[in-house]
């Protein structure tokens, strides 16, 4: 059997947000070019692998999807689904504002536990069903957040395809460009468990 490696990198990147904005049609959307009106509610924690080719270099994309175990905002993912994440996508739903809170909610609170942490990993702010007219979420809003975090924003549409392929492909970008910087986000997001020190209940 040959152990010669297929890809010439391993990039893992992970969605965040709540239930109902669109993280499964996403991904399903760029590995599969699909989309299913009705998608299953996930129960724990999924990913999916796709192959991609940037400047010659084979990138292997493991595509994590955690689910928060509940809707409440003060639970947050912390264990092996970030762990080692080369990227976070948070993603919201434009037509909804409570998951645009959730998505201020994570990035607080991550802040809170560990004030570097989001400055290891590549990042970029997802508004997800921009094919739909009733929004309740300012462009404004999304942009000031990303300013404040140094996030990348993009508006898509998993049911169209809108931006959906530029979303994935410029974050292999950045973490591919980095790797010749030596630059931490190359190195997968690491977690100080010990400064975890607020608890959360479902």
């Amino acid at each position: 059997m040959s152990s010669i490696k297929q890809y010439d990198y391993l990039f893992k990147f992970t969605l965040l947000g709540r239930y109902g904005t669109g993280k499964t049609s996403l991904i399903d959307r760029y590995r599969d070019d699909i989309f299913n009106q009705e998608t299953p509610r996930l129960n724990g924690i999924d990913y999916k692998i796709e192959i991609i080719d940037i400047n010659d270099k084979i990138i292997k994309l493991q595509l994590w999807e955690p689910e928060p175990c509940c809707r409440r905002y003060e639970f947050i993912p912390f264990s092996y689904e970030i762990r080692g994440a080369h990227g976070l996508l948070f993603i919201y739903d434009l037509t909804d504002k409570e998951s645009f809170t959730f998505i201020q909610n994570i990035i607080n609170r991550y802040k809170r536990i560990d004030k570097t942490m989001l400055n290891q990993v590549c990042k970029i702010l997802v508004g997800n069903k921009c094919d739909k007219s009733s929004k309740c979420v300012s462009e404004e809003d999304a942009r000031n957040l990303c300013k404040e975090n140094n996030m990348v924003y993009f508006e898509t549409s998993a049911k169209t395809g809108i931006n959906v392929n530029k979303v994935f492909e410029l974050m292999a970008r950045q973490v591919l460009d980095n790797i010749n910087k030596d630059h931490i986000y190359t190195k997968g997001l690491s977690i100080n468990l010990n400064k975890q020190k607020e608890k959360y209940h479902c």
